[in-house]
């Protein structure tokens, strides 16, 4: 599970810092990342039924065959419904149906994420909630790591500039180049 979930971290970090760059140099293209629960769909994401590689480590075994008895137990009956999740994916690229009033009339900016389903709404809420938490608990002492020299930059003027440098290496330089030129006209 460890390479799954980093997998698909990876890929959500990715997708956020395409949908960045994007925005600024292709303000037609939109990035959207699909978070979705269990769907009843004929093959599980994780390979149900779960393939055990060629020479499985036995170390390995007892976590195995729990991860096959609660997929099994799970086959047929998730809650999701692949046909309304793919509607409503349909609907927010298209810009209408479902997601026209969320959209403002489809003026409004389409959102980075989707979490598809009751668990996936659940899961994205309480780890926002926790990293808020987080943030709050110890912003005071992360807070105060800052230069004491007055040529500090502070980043939050620039918002979306100071996301570049997640894309890549060009991005983050000619990020490094726009922070300098600004720096050194006044800001």
């Amino acid at each position: 599970m460890t390479l799954y979930a980093s997998s698909k971290a990876a890929l959500r970090v990715y997708s956020e810092s395409l949908a960045q760059e994007l925005s600024s140099q292709f303000p037609g293209i939109r990035v959207i990342i699909v978070e979705p629960s269990g769907f009843r769909t004929e093959q599980n994401v994780l390979g149900y039924p779960m393939q055990i590689p060629r020479n499985p480590d036995p170390a390995y075994d007892s976590v195995r065959e729990k991860s096959m008895q609660l997929y099994t137990s799970l086959d047929g009956r998730q809650r999701g419904d692949p046909e309304k999740a793919v509607e409503l994916i349909v609907d927010i690229v298209r810009r209408e149906g479902k997601s026209v009033e969320r959209l403002g009339g489809g003026r409004a900016e389409s959102p980075i994420y989707v979490p598809l389903g009751r668990e996936a709404n659940n899961d994205l809420e309480a780890k926002c909630t926790k990293m808020i938490q987080v943030v709050q608990k110890w912003k005071d002492v992360t807070d105060n790591l800052d230069h004491d020299d007055t040529n500090s930059v502070d980043l939050t003027r620039w918002g979306a500039l100071r996301f570049f440098f997640l894309g890549s290496l060009h991005a983050y330089r000619a990020f490094q180049d726009r922070i300098r030129a600004l720096a050194s006209a006044g800001f």
